[in-house]
C-alpha cells in the first residue's frame, strides 16, 4: 500500500492550499503523495517508489503510469513561473503530486503546480484542443511535431500529447485561481484496461 509520506507537509501549507490537496486525496484509493521542489534526485526516488508499488500491475499499465508521471514531473520541474508568496520559502519550484489505485489495476496520476495567467490561458487552450482530435489525428500531431521538436522551445506541448496517447485521452484538468497572480494548475490522468473510464 502506498503511504501518504508528506502528509505532515500539508500542515505547513497554507490553509487555502491544505483543503484543495486533501480534497484531492479524498476522492483517492491508497494514496501517495508527495510535496516537493521536484529536484532530479526526488523525482529518482519517487520513480523507484512507484515501480516498486506498483509491481504487481500488468505491465502496459504499470509502463504507462510511470510514462504519464515523467511527463508530468518534467511539467512542474521545467515549467512553474509563479510561487505565491504565502508558500513556505523552501519551495522556489511548488507542486505536489498524488498517485491512486483503483480496483480492476486501474490508476490515477496527479499533479499540481502554480501557473500565471498567460500560461493558464496557453495551456487550457491546448489541452480543450487535443482532447477533441481521436487516437488517429493524436498520432499524427505527435509525430509531426516530434519531428519539427529539435526546433522548438519546450517541444511545443509534446509532453501533454504524449499522456493523451498513453491514458487514450482519459485525463481532467482544472485551474484554480488562487490569488491576483497565480492559478493552481491540477492535471490527472486514469490508466486502466476499460476504455473511457475516469476515476472521478
Amino acid at each position: 500500500m502506498l503511504p501518504i509520506k508528506d502528509i505532515n507537509k500539508i500542515g505547513q501549507l497554507p490553509e487555502k492550499l491544505q483543503q484543495i490537496i486533501n480534497k484531492e486525496l479524498s476522492n483517492c484509493n491508497e494514496p501517495y503523495l508527495l510535496i516537493d521542489n521536484f529536484t532530479p534526485e526526488s523525482i529518482n526516488h519517487l520513480l523507484d517508489d512507484i515501480e516498486r508499488e506498483l509491481q504487481e500491475f500488468p505491465k502496459k499499465i504499470k509502463k504507462k503510469t510511470f510514462n504519464i508521471t515523467v511527463e508530468l514531473i518534467q511539467n512542474i520541474y521545467l515549467h512553474n513561473p509563479v510561487i505565491p508568496k504565502e508558500i513556505p520559502q523552501e519551495y522556489d519550484k511548488f507542486g505536489f503530486y498524488i498517485l491512486c489505485k483503483f480496483p480492476n489495476f486501474a490508476t490515477k496520476i496527479l499533479t499540481g503546480n502554480f501557473v500565471d495567467s498567460f500560461a493558464k490561458d496557453e495551456i487550457e487552450s491546448y489541452l480543450k484542443y487535443i482532447r477533441g482530435l481521436s487516437e488517429d489525428e493524436l498520432k499524427k500531431l505527435f509525430f509531426k511535431i516530434f519531428s519539427q521538436a529539435h526546433n522548438i522551445k519546450g517541444g511545443a506541448g509534446l509532453g501533454f500529447l504524449e499522456i493523451s496517447r498513453k491514458c487514450n485521452s482519459n485525463f481532467n484538468f482544472k485551474f484554480i485561481n488562487y490569488n491576483l497572480e497565480s492559478y493552481l494548475f491540477i492535471f490527472s490522468a486514469t490508466v486502466t484496461t476499460e476504455k473511457n473510464k475516469i476515476y472521478e
